[in-house]
C-alpha cells in the first residue's frame, strides 16, 4: 500500500480490496497521526504519532502493544514487550526465576546461537581521545530528574554470575558496589 498526496494537506485513508484494513492519516490542531486498522478485528489507534515538536512517537496510548525487529538469521534481534515494559535482544523471553525469585529485567541481551561466547561489547575509537571505554553504575534515591542523596549501605551496583541449575539460575559470585558511612555533597566512601 502506498498513501500519495498532492500539494494541499488533507485527511486521506487508504484501504485493501476487500476494506478490511486500512490507513488512515490524520491532521489534527498539532498532530499528524496515522491510524491502523488490521483486518477489520484489530485496531490501533493513536499507535504511531507524528509531532513537529515532539517528533515520533509510538503507542501515544500506552497500550499492550509488542514491537519485533528482523533481520536474515534472527526474527527477534530486538523485541520491545509492551507488556511488562522491556526491551529484548535475542529473545522474546522477558522473565526468570534467579535464587527463587521472578526477575524482569528492563533490557536483557540473549545470544543463543552461533559459535561466540561475546554478548555485550563496548567499544571506543578516537584518533584524539586518550579515553577508552567506560561503563557506569550510578544510583540515587528519588526519582528521575528528582534524584536525591543515597544512604549509608545503599547497593550502587552489582556484577553477578548467576548459573542455571535445571530448574533456576543461582548465583555462584559476585562483585557488589555500596555506599558506606555518612554520604554527603561532594564525599561519598564506598
Amino acid at each position: 500500500m502506498r498513501i500519495k498526496f498532492g500539494t494541499t494537506k488533507q485527511v486521506g485513508e487508504l484501504f485493501d480490496s476487500d476494506h478490511d484494513t486500512g490507513i488512515y492519516v490524520e491532521k489534527t490542531t498539532d498532530d499528524d497521526i496515522v491510524r491502523v486498522d488490521v483486518g477489520g478485528a484489530i485496531v490501533f489507534e493513536d499507535i504511531i504519532l507524528l509531532d513537529r515538536n515532539n517528533g515520533f512517537v509510538w503507542n501515544e496510548d500506552g497500550n499492550d502493544i509488542d514491537v519485533r525487529f528482523e533481520t536474515n538469521n534472527d526474527e527477534k534481534i530486538i523485541f520491545i514487550d509492551g507488556a511488562n515494559d522491556t526491551i529484548n535482544f535475542g529473545t522474546k523471553n522477558t522473565g526468570y526465576t534467579f535464587n527463587g525469585a521472578k526477575v524482569i529485567p528492563k533490557v536483557q541481551i540473549m545470544n543463543g546461537e552461533g559459535n561466540t561466547n561475546i554478548d555485550f561489547i563496548i567499544r571506543a575509537a578516537s584518533e584524539t581521545a586518550a579515553l577508552g571505554a567506560f561503563l557506569i553504575w550510578a544510583r540515587s534515591r528519588g526519582s528521575d530528574g528528582a534524584e536525591t542523596i543515597v544512604q549509608s549501605g545503599d547497593r550502587i551496583g552489582v556484577f553477578r554470575a548467576d548459573a542455571y541449575d535445571g530448574s533456576e539460575f543461582l548465583t555462584i559470585g559476585s562483585i557488589e558496589f555500596h555506599a558506606i558511612g555518612t554520604p554527603a555533597v561532594g564525599s561519598i566512601e564506598g
